[in-house]
């Protein structure tokens, strides 16, 4: 899998949470079609669904190394998440990008979140 194409970014990778450090290439508002859990662990994940809007952003460039570090933090080789190319509105245009998507099956130990934008889920003996 190449890293020809931008990343889709919906959790705690977005600009003003604390893995936005792991993609510092330029980033743009964004949206796909489907639906946000908030999970137990702390991230996101996404359900494809039409009809649905995911806000986040897209990121570009990001290099093949970055995406496989991806890979491991979303748990691709466990098969708790898989990179797909997915269709992306940015403004009026549709782009294609990569993003990490989850069984709807799986999301459901979650939290759907309706509106479709990432807020810190706090996990029990967090401070702050």
């Amino acid at each position: 899998m190449s890293g020809r194409w931008p990343v889709f970014v919906h959790g705690t990778t977005l600009s003003d949470q604390p893995d936005a450090v792991l993609l510092p290439g330029a980033r743009r508002t964004a949206a796909v079609e489907g639906q946000l859990w908030a999970m137990p662990s702390g991230r996101s994940a996404l359900v494809l669904e039409p009809g649905r809007k995911v806000e986040g952003e897209l990121v570009d460039p990001v290099p093949d190394r970055v995406l496989g570090m991806l890979d491991l933090m979303e748990g691709v080789g466990e098969g708790q998440t898989r990179r797909e190319l997915v269709d992306v509105v940015v403004g009026l245009r549709r782009e294609r990008a990569w993003t990490w998507v989850t069984e709807a099956a799986r999301a459901r130990v979650g939290r759907r979140v309706p509106d479709g934008r990432w807020r810190p889920v706090r996990r029990r003996g967090d401070q702050g």
